[in-house]
C-alpha cells in the first residue's frame, strides 16, 4: 500500500500590514479535499526565510503543523519555492511538502501549489528516495 500523498494549493501573499500569509487546501491524489492549511511566512531574527502554519482536517479538527523555509526567485522578485516538514499533534515529523508560490500585492491575489507526502515510518527529507518520488 502506498504512503498517503497528494497536493496543496491556495493563496500566498501579504496582508494590509505587510505580513506574509498563506491559506489553502490539502487534497489527496484523486483531488478530494482532505483538509486545510494556514499560516505565516517571513524573515526570522537570523535572516532566514521561514514559514509556519497549521493544518486541520475536513471536519475542522486540528491535525498538526507545517514548518519550513522558502526561497524567493531573484529574477521575478515575488515568486519562488518552499519546502516544509509536516509535524503531527505529538510534534513528530511525519512527512514533507514542497512547491512554488507567487505573492500578490494583496494576499488573496497570490497563490501557491505543491505536493505533500507522509513518509510511513521513514524520516522525511532523509535523502533515501528509493520508495518516494523525491519528497
Amino acid at each position: 500500500r502506498a504512503c498517503p500523498a497528494g497536493f496543496v494549493n491556495g493563496v500566498w501573499g501579504y496582508d494590509e500590514e505587510g505580513r506574509g500569509k498563506f491559506r489553502g487546501l490539502w487534497v489527496d491524489t484523486e483531488n478530494r479535499v482532505i483538509g486545510h492549511r494556514a499560516g505565516h511566512f517571513g524573515v526570522n531574527d537570523q535572516g532566514q526565510n521561514v514559514l509556519f502554519g497549521k493544518y486541520i482536517n475536513r471536519n475542522g479538527m486540528f491535525e498538526g503543523y507545517v514548518r519550513g523555509t522558502y526561497e524567493v526567485n531573484t529574477t521575478s522578485g515575488n515568486g519562488g519555492m518552499f519546502k516544509a516538514e509536516i509535524i503531527n499533534q505529538n510534534r513528530h515529523v511525519i512527512g514533507a511538502i514542497e512547491g512554488k508560490f507567487r505573492a500578490g500585492e494583496r494576499w488573496q491575489n497570490g497563490f501557491f501549489a505543491g505536493r505533500w507526502k507522509v513518509q510511513c515510518g521513514k524520516p522525511p527529507m532523509s535523502g533515501d528516495d528509493s520508495e518516494s518520488d523525491g519528497l
